[in-house]
């Protein structure tokens, strides 16, 4: 089974590297938000 596996396993490791980055940039967007929405439409 390891030789069925082994062609596709870069392409695995990838798609992790991506799903993670993809986790990471949802989170940065969340923070930009939430400071346009503090800083910009309610200043204090």
């Amino acid at each position: 089974m390891w030789k069925y596996v082994r062609q596709y396993l870069f392409f695995a490791i990838i798609a992790g590297l991506f799903m993670v980055g993809e986790v990471q940039m949802e989170l940065v967007r969340l923070g930009i938000m939430s400071r346009i929405v503090d800083d910009g439409v309610c200043p204090q």
